[in-house]
């Protein structure tokens, strides 16, 4: 069986288990258990193809009106802003996803107060709810965050809530254009060696990562953090990856009612099941930020091209000449580049 490092599976190398339990209340003892509707399982079951996660894809449902669309054109002008801050302030954004397809924020109250508290300072009182909960819709083991801790008993009406209001943010994050054709969006993260080993092995092109079930991104490449202090602090690695949109759980984008509060200028959120970011690439460091040639002007003539291919679709114009300027080979060189050293 192949070792699934995000699903905390590499203590577990068996064949396909299930234990029924309805309430979730009596976790089975060992290693790479992850939640199922009424019970919990652990390993593949190759007879009905199941894979030891939940990936729900939901279909672009709202329609750009010009005016938002000669928005997001002309934000693409100004690439490096729109990412450090601007998407902060895209109401139009989330304005034509709720016009469209109601107030999700809104509609799914309890929802959204989780996520309000996981961007500010009740993070960690939010933060075992919510990683149960993830691991509830997608099938996931409960990540770190859990240890010690009861998990929820959700209901249906609980689960199918949080459904609607991920489906609705991902409707929001595809509204200022800066999905790639792929349906993936490029992310930035700050973290250290409990998620990735930078040493793995130098004929991978990709770096392993360990993702929690949720976890906060950002689409700002120049965003640094480096606060911790003494000498067992650990150094902050700056990564890069292309994270599924299915995998996008929230954002801060377009919110007026309750725009996330910051510890830190620029921090353009996007909450993320980190479960299913499979491949990552280090760029830098948190302290000094991208260090790699070429990753930050890359990433940002992509943000741009996407940007202006999202306007040219929905006005039935030519898109950008950029539009493969940044694909998957063109991130490949970057990443052998780096592992080789």
């Amino acid at each position: 069986m192949k070792t699934i490092l995000s699903y905390d599976e590499s203590g577990y190398k068996g064949t396909y288990e299930y234990r029924s339990d309805p309430d979730h209340t009596h976790k089975p003892d060992g290693q790479g258990w992850y939640l199922t509707g009424h019970g919990w399982a652990r390993g593949s079951n190759h007879n009905t193809g199941h894979e030891p996660s939940r990936v729900i894809k939901n279909e672009q449902k709202t329609t750009p009106s010009a005016q938002h669309c000669a928005k997001i054109l002309k934000g693409s002008k100004d690439a490096n802003t729109f990412v450090a801050s601007g998407m902060q302030l895209c109401h139009t954004a989330s304005r034509e996803v709720f016009a469209q397809n109601g107030d999700h924020r809104s509609n799914c109250q309890n929802f959204d107060d989780l996520i309000y508290g996981f961007a500010d300072k009740n993070k960690p009182s939010v933060a075992p709810t919510l990683s149960t909960l993830m691991g509830y819709i997608f099938g996931l083991s409960p990540d770190f965050r859990n240890e010690g801790k009861p998990i929820h008993k959700y209901d249906q009406d609980e689960v199918e809530q949080a459904k609607k209001y991920i489906a609705g943010e991902q409707e929001i994050i595809r509204m200022t254009g800066l999905v790639d054709e792929d349906d993936t969006i490029t992310l930035f993260r700050n973290t250290d060696e409990t998620q990735i080993s930078t040493g793995y092995s130098k004929s991978e092109i990709d770096t392993p990562y360990r993702g929690n079930n949720i976890e906060s991104w950002t689409t700002n490449p120049g965003l640094k953090y480096y606060d911790e202090k003494g000498k067992k602090a650990k150094r902050k690695t700056k990564i890069m990856a292309k994270v599924p949109l299915s995998a996008c759980i929230a954002s801060c984008i377009g919110r007026e009612k309750r725009p996330f509060m910051y510890k830190h200028t620029g921090e353009c959120e996007v909450m993320v099941c980190g479960a299913f970011v499979k491949q990552i690439f280090v760029v830098g460091n948190a302290k000094d930020g991208i260090q790699e040639d070429g990753v930050r002007d890359d990433y940002l003539r992509k943000v741009q091209s996407n940007m202006q291919r999202f306007s040219a679709q929905h006005k039935n114009k030519k898109a950008s000449v950029y539009s493969t300027s940044f694909d998957n080979a063109r991130i490949n060189r970057i990443a052998r580049k780096i592992v080789n050293g």
